[in-house]
């Protein structure tokens, strides 16, 4: 999904996607595993992940709090001279980017509070940076970077990154691809699947219809069967020592 439109950039050498779909899709799922490929970490670098649910307390102006959040993930000191300022931000962000093939994430962005925020500051990332005072102008264009954004705004996320950009996640239907995703949590340290479970012909269709076609409601339930098979293996091995301490030895 993710590999043709980022692996090198877009035309200017630089390309802006956004993945959009409703929550538990797997918009945050698909991202971190792209950042993890091996083709990506021998591509990009640097490689950050930046999440926007969380609430810009450090600064009263998010967009400031955004930006040295950015830069701190990055390894920067933003206690420079005028790192108070949007500009002066935006500067050193370019400057530390600027000659690099950088693969920046930004998840869960969130529905802009106001048009003038939507125009103002996060308006398309893929157009040429300027020294102006938008988002955009932090991302240098030259050199192959990439900027994922995952949303469940549509509204957002095509403010950001243009409609042509998007990529939708919509609700699979596919009850192998849900039972794998449960398999994978279930069987792990030693866990496996119970024959009642797995020998439960109708157990990928109702699991499909359970999940809602959201794959995070499948990987959910998996790590509750997880939970509870392993709780049940220690029960098991602590009785089986009982009884083995229990057995009397020959004389």
């Amino acid at each position: 999904m993710l590999e043709k439109p980022t692996i090198g950039g877009g035309g200017d050498g630089f390309r802006a996607i956004g993945i959009i779909g409703v929550r538990g899709i797997g918009k945050s799922t698909i991202a971190r595993a792209f950042l993890q490929k091996s083709e990506v970490k021998s591509k990009f670098l640097p490689r950050i992940w930046i999440s926007m649910s969380r609430n810009f307390t450090e600064d009263d102006d998010p967009k400031i709090a955004l930006l040295k959040r950015i830069l701190i993930t990055l390894g920067v000191d933003t206690k420079f001279p005028g790192g108070e300022t949007l500009g002066s931000l935006l500067y050193a962000l370019r400057l530390q980017l600027r000659g690099k093939r950088y693969l920046i994430v930004l998840d869960d962005v969130q529905e802009f509070k106001t048009e003038k925020e939507q125009n103002d500051w996060y308006w398309d990332l893929n157009s040429c940076e300027k020294i102006g005072e938008k988002l955009r102008d932090g991302f240098p264009k030259g050199n192959g970077g990439v900027v994922i954004l995952t949303s469940r705004s549509e509204k957002a996320a095509k403010a950001m990154v243009g409609e042509g950009n998007l990529r939708c996640l919509v609700p699979q239907k596919d009850p192998e691809s849900f039972w794998e995703i449960f398999r994978q949590e279930v069987v792990k340290d030693g866990v496996s699947i119970p024959d009642e479970i797995l020998n439960f012909k109708e157990l990928k269709v109702k699991l499909l219809k359970k999940c809602g076609g959201l794959p995070l409601i499948a990987k959910m339930m998996g790590e509750i069967q997880f939970k509870k098979e392993l709780e049940k293996k220690k029960n098991t091995e602590q009785k089986k020592k009982i009884d083995d301490d229990e057995i009397p030895t020959k004389c």
